[in-house]
């Protein structure tokens, strides 16, 4: 896999890739995820964040991946990439069979590929003012766009607190991996939607840079 930053191309093979769940500093947001979860009969985690460890085989940057059934829709998240004692920030997808995800979360995850942008950002380029940092999904449903998620990083835990708990989770340090963490999403705006084409972003008003990336999903 070939990643950019600041023009530069970082040649990354993934090792280990883990997905975060329920990781919101507000509760009123953390409540509305929560609240999500029940409308589609799922379980309610005793404690938070939760680590999904899942297979580096599903990340993909293609322009399509392929699902089985109706029921499975995106999420923007941003990653946290840790390649060669480096870390940098990009975003992604974490696409999930919500069907299965009411009876399993873990189970889900692992069901569907999750994409990724290919540019990313130095950590030291936006750490200082990463809680202006904007998360933004749009899907197209019905051949009709529209926005899907749009928050800011400062509802969520930042990238060293995730870092620390995924840590926790392994009970040793990251920093030597080539690594792939995605950070858990916000609410959607209007309740899950299921389309065939998604697009997501990471907004940096400082700086004055965007990274984005779409695919479309194709059901088998």
């Amino acid at each position: 896999m070939e990643l950019r930053c600041e023009g530069e191309t970082i040649h990354f093979q993934p090792e280990h890739l883990v997905v975060m769940g329920f990781t919101s500093r507000d509760t009123r947001v953390l409540k509305k995820l929560f609240n999500a979860m029940e409308k589609i009969g799922g379980q309610i985690p005793e404690t938070t964040p939760v680590v999904f460890p899942l297979s580096a085989d599903l990340l993909t940057t293609k322009e399509e991946i392929s699902v089985v059934g109706s029921d499975t829709n995106g999420e923007v998240e941003y990653l946290i990439i840790l390649s060669k004692g480096e870390i940098y920030i990009g975003v992604g997808s974490d696409h999930a069979d919500k069907q299965i995800e009411s009876q399993n979360i873990h189970k889900s995850k692992q069901l569907c590929a999750k994409h990724m942008s290919e540019e990313v950002w130095k950590w030291s380029a936006v750490k200082d003012h990463w809680d202006e940092i904007v998360l933004e999904s749009r899907y197209i449903v019905n051949g009709k766009e529209e926005l899907y998620q749009r928050n800011i990083a400062e509802v969520m835990l930042r990238p060293e607190d995730i870092i620390q708990s995924v840590e926790s989770d392994y009970d040793h340090s990251l920093l030597n991996l080539e690594c792939v963490i995605f950070s858990g999403s916000v609410p959607t705006i209007d309740g899950f939607k299921y389309g065939e084409h998604f697009k997501y972003s990471l907004h940096d008003p400082v700086n004055k840079e965007k990274i984005s990336s779409e695919y479309s999903v194709k059901i088998l």
